[in-house]
């Protein structure tokens, strides 16, 4: 009867340094965002588009309608209610009557412009001033000088000029502020309002020389 012995051999501690152990939390917490950023998207969107059926027949817009100029010529176009005419603007093609919105606009080196909200029921079909007193919330740049464009006029200071301008809009609070985004994020007016009825971005390019441009904002979509 033979005998077979099995060889044992001594079993060492391992000596792996404490820099080689796989930080396991670590790990999957990392992991786990990787999966979360893969699902993600970022695309860009026009916050705001105009509404060619509310513009006047002295204003020329782009095809994507995020941009708008004064027009050498007076177009050919239906004398619909809700058009402005005489006065020159377009609005918004989405009113807001809650929530939280905001827009950024390039208003460029024109020399005068009109930019803001105004209600629903705004004059379209006779010449009006542009004042909070007839629901229109907007600041202004008129012969050099940058105005809150309210009753009374209140004059804005400006260090420099504002190339682009960001709109935010909080109707639950009843507030509706604009910001110069080229000169560290400095804010520029504040207007404050119970809004009663909904309300619209309105843009006047009255003189132009190049196109008040809404511009495009990033937006994150999950996928899943």
């Amino acid at each position: 009867m033979s005998c077979f012995h099995r060889a044992q051999w001594p079993r060492e501690d391992p000596q792996n340094p404490s820099d080689a152990l796989l930080n396991m939390a670590k790990h999957v917490g990392s992991l786990g965002y990787s999966i979360w950023k893969s699902m993600q998207v970022h695309v860009t969107c026009i916050p705001v588009v105009m509404d060619p059926n509310t513009a006047s027949p002295w204003l020329s817009m782009s095809p994507d309608l995020a941009s708008v100029r004064d027009s050498p010529e007076r177009q050919s176009l239906p004398d619909n209610p809700e058009r402005f005419d005489p006065c020159v603007f377009v609005l918004g093609a989405e009113g807001f009557c809650s929530g939280k919105h905001r827009w950024e606009v390039h208003v460029g080196d024109n020399p005068k412009w009109i930019l803001g909200i105004c209600k629903e029921s705004v004059a379209r079909k006779r010449k009006f001033t542009v004042s909070t007193d007839r629901g229109v919330w907007t600041i202004g740049l008129s012969k050099g000088v940058y105005n809150a464009l309210t009753g009374e006029r209140t004059v804005l200071v400006v260090e420099s000029r504002p190339e682009r301008i960001r709109v935010k809009l909080n109707m639950d609070k009843g507030e509706v502020s604009f910001w110069d985004t080229g000169n560290g994020g400095k804010h520029l007016c504040t207007f404050k309002h119970k809004f009663t009825e909904r309300v619209f971005p309105i843009f006047g390019p009255l003189l132009q020389t190049t196109p008040m441009e809404v511009k495009p904002a990033k937006v994150t979509i999950h996928t899943a």
